[in-house]
């Protein structure tokens, strides 16, 4: 039979739970919202290299797909102490999935910007072998550079959380995801800024 007090103590965990999913689902929706601002100002550039525009939505939902990856794996080795607090950038297991996601990264970011080159030819729009090049440059460097960012800032929180007796993957998860879209978005209209 549950006592009082235990029937208590579970509603207020309850409680904070759901005010911290919430506050998380808040958080998160900022932060995807205010990557749309990195567009503003460079409409008219990004129109002009259409490959960009193809591009652009399945990068998101790569990077976004490799922050789960992280998120979870990395939740998963934290419960199974397979990660120790201290040593979480020397663990074999998070170099290796490093390394598969980082090949991986690349393959899938050379497929995806051959393919909004190849569909931008298809609709007739003029791009040249630079801007090709440009093209692909900015898929790759993207994606690597958010990979790496992911890996660090998921293990850094997800080590925090795990310390404060956090569930990882209640936050990380939402957090990493829209946080790999938004910074999609500012490195995507950056890298065109620099290189268009």
């Amino acid at each position: 039979m549950i006592s009082k007090f235990q029937n208590k103590n579970r509603i207020q965990s309850k409680t904070k739970n759901y005010i911290l999913s919430l506050f998380v689902l808040l958080i998160t929706s900022i932060i995807s919202s205010l990557g749309g601002l990195s567009f503003q100002g460079i409409e008219s550039i990004i129109t002009k290299v259409l490959p960009i525009i193809v591009i652009f939505p399945s990068l998101n939902d790569l990077m976004g797909n490799f922050a789960i990856v992280f998120s979870s794996k990395f939740s998963t080795w934290l419960y199974e102490g397979k990660i120790k607090e201290k040593y979480a950038f020397d663990n074999k297991e998070m170099k290796r999935l490093l390394r598969e996601i980082s090949i991986a990264g690349f393959q899938f970011s050379a497929i995806i910007s051959f393919l909004g080159i190849f569909i931008s030819a298809i609709v007739e729009h003029q791009l040249n072998i630079v801007s090709s090049l440009k093209v692909f440059l900015i898929s790759v460097a993207v994606v690597e550079i958010l990979i790496l960012f992911l890996f660090i800032i998921i293990s850094v929180l997800g080590l925090y959380l795990f310390k404060k007796n956090k569930d990882p993957d209640e936050i990380l998860i939402p957090l990493s995801t829209s946080l790999a879209d938004f910074l999609t978005m500012v490195y995507v209209a950056s890298f065109v800024l620099l290189l268009f």
